[in-house]
């Protein structure tokens, strides 16, 4: 026998509040900022980010906070429907990032949070010029260059220069930085001499699906590995050979992405999008030699705005398809290996109060209105957001029977449930049972513990869309095992047998769904089967608090039987 504790850090779970938080504001006003067509709205969201980490800097002292929390949020924040791919997810962690380096060098007081305000924002210019040039490439701080003396001459500010007009701008973030670290300054305080709870949060388990995995979607490592080296191959081709042959090796690379990864196309499916692109091009070819040339027949500036488009397609195609093949269970298995599993189960954990907090605190327009009467009122239930959190995963206690593939979990468990069934103990769930053809296993039926009904739930002749290994699994029969454990079949039952959790589980598929709906009441046990080589990591993709782990071949049925 052995005793399995979750290691899992607090930090995490604060880090889950905080980013929740942070994300239903970006969330909620980004798309109403963007909407409404509101100018340098990313500016505001930004200024937002650093008055609630101020705030909180005040709160909670755990370092690494906001690292940790900038990267949920950012990871939240990919959900937003004003979301593009790169910017606002890298603005939100490099803002976060500045933060904590700030209050970790110079302390938490006032001179600290002054600074990680002033940096924070001033990173916003900073992540603006770094975007720009990835997307487009150096051609853009020439176009940029010459608009803005096309802009000055008809303006007849000729005696501000280029570098002048960014030192004023740079000086309009720092500014905007400071007051923004005074309000979450006198926000916190605010905050910490009240102790106001007036929201019930509600934890119903890992509800959301951004790292859920479609049954109809393929992955590859080696096609993670492939979309790096084309990308880079792709900026090197743009860069040094002609435009025509650099379109026909983009152009195969995205035709071959559009076929593997359709949903990566949908950003291209937006008339903005188009806008800008046309805007793009347009600013290219009057402004890429210079104001004294306008002229909409530029060839150079065309072809330097068809190269910084051509860039663009490239870049956000290819980091979306990256995006779905971080999705490949062998790459979660290795992220868990490494130490991101509390990164996976602290996002689940946000992404699980996020409706709550869209609906009771974030309205838009007293957001833009009463701004701090806002982020008071949600900061206020930081701490109750963070308990429940904490009680959510202490209530994940489970019992596992494990053992190696083929070597009897199946069987111990039957004989266990006659047992307590016998010793009145009341249980419910479903065993697997075994075929066998030719001396090989050829599926397994799920047999209803209460009913005796049994189901084919595997074959190795296909009868069913899904396959692990070489076995084919029945929709038919997922939903069967779903409803032997819906609550209204095992609600009278103290123990409840899953027999197994294994891959279909760890890709979200599978009994996945029936584990976190039971989680959901919590004076029911759950019994599951797993092998061996998988306990470790379904202990962490259920972020199960507590686990007794028996091994059929050195615990006795009688000595399991005692301890439960």
């Amino acid at each position: 026998m052995e005793l399995y504790k979750n290691k899992t850090k607090t930090i995490w779970y604060k880090a889950a509040a905080l980013g929740s938080i942070w994300a239903s504001f970006e969330i909620v006003l980004g798309s109403f900022l963007h909407n409404v067509r509101f100018p340098l709205s990313g500016t505001l969201l930004a200024t937002l980010g650093v008055i609630l980490m101020i705030t909180f800097a005040q709160l909670w002292n755990e370092k690494g906070l906001f690292i940790k929390a900038g990267l949920i949020a950012a990871l939240m924040k990919s959900i937003s429907p004003s979301a593009i791919l790169i910017g606002p997810m890298t603005g939100i962690f490099i803002e976060a990032l500045f933060v904590e380096i700030s209050i970790f060098l110079i302390g938490r007081n006032i001179f600290g949070y002054l600074i990680a305000g002033i940096t924070a924002l001033y990173s916003v210019v900073i992540h603006k010029v770094a975007t720009l040039l990835i997307l487009y490439g150096f051609d853009i701080v020439r176009i940029t260059e010459n608009l803005y003396f096309f802009l000055s001459k008809q303006l007849n500010i000729n005696n501000l220069s280029f570098l002048n007009a960014l030192l004023i701008l740079s000086f309009a973030y720092v500014i905007l930085g400071f007051f923004a670290a005074l309000i979450g300054f006198y926000t916190g305080k605010i905050t910490k001499q009240s102790n106001k709870n007036n929201l019930e949060f509600n934890v119903k388990g890992f509800k959301k699906d951004f790292l859920d995995i479609k049954t109809t979607q393929k992955f590859s490592v080696y096609f993670l590995i492939l979309h790096l080296i084309t990308i880079t191959s792709i900026f090197i081709i743009i860069s040094n050979l002609a435009l025509e042959f650099s379109v026909i090796i983009s152009v195969i690379y995205l035709i071959f992405c559009f076929f593997r990864y359709k949903s990566t196309f949908r950003h291209f499916k937006k008339v903005g999008f188009w806008i800008q692109i046309l805007i793009i091009l347009i600013i290219s070819v009057l402004f890429y030699s210079g104001v004294q040339n306008l002229s909409l027949l530029n060839k150079d500036g065309l072809i330097a705005g068809l190269t910084m488009i051509l860039r663009m397609f490239v870049l956000v195609v290819g980091f979306a398809a990256i995006s779905v093949e971080l999705r490949n269970p062998f790459v979660k298995a290795v992220l868990f290996r490494n130490g991101f599993g509390n990164l996976y189960h602290s996002l689940g954990l946000a992404f699980s109060i996020l409706p709550v907090l869209m609906e009771k605190t974030t309205n838009p327009k007293v957001l833009v209105k009463q701004p701090r009467k806002s982020i008071v009122s949600i900061v206020q239930n930081a701490n109750s957001i963070y308990e429940n959190f904490v009680e959510n995963i202490k209530q994940r206690k489970v019992i596992i029977i494990t053992g190696e593939r083929g070597e009897g979990k199946s069987t111990y468990l039957l004989n266990l449930t006659k047992i307590l069934k016998e010793k009145d103990v009341s249980i419910g769930g479903f065993i697997a049972k075994g075929h066998v053809k030719e001396g090989k296993r050829s599926g397994f039926s799920i047999v209803d513990l209460h009913s005796g009904k049994e189901m084919l739930l595997s074959s190795v002749e296909k009868i069913g869309e899904t396959k692990i290994g070489k076995f084919y699994f029945d929709s038919n029969a997922l939903e069967f095992g779903k409803n032997i454990t819906s609550y209204e079949n095992i609600s009278k039952d103290r123990f409840v047998v899953i027999d197994e959790i294994g891959p279909l589980e760890l890709k979200s598929q599978g009994w996945s769904s029936v584990v976190e709906q039971i989680f959901e009441s919590p004076e029911i046990m759950q019994i599951w089967a797993v092998r061996k080589d998988l306990v470790n990591s379904v202990l962490r993709r259920f972020a199960v608090s507590e686990a007794t782990i028996f091994d059929i071949k050195n615990d006795d049925i009688e000595s399991v039987i005692e301890i439960i």
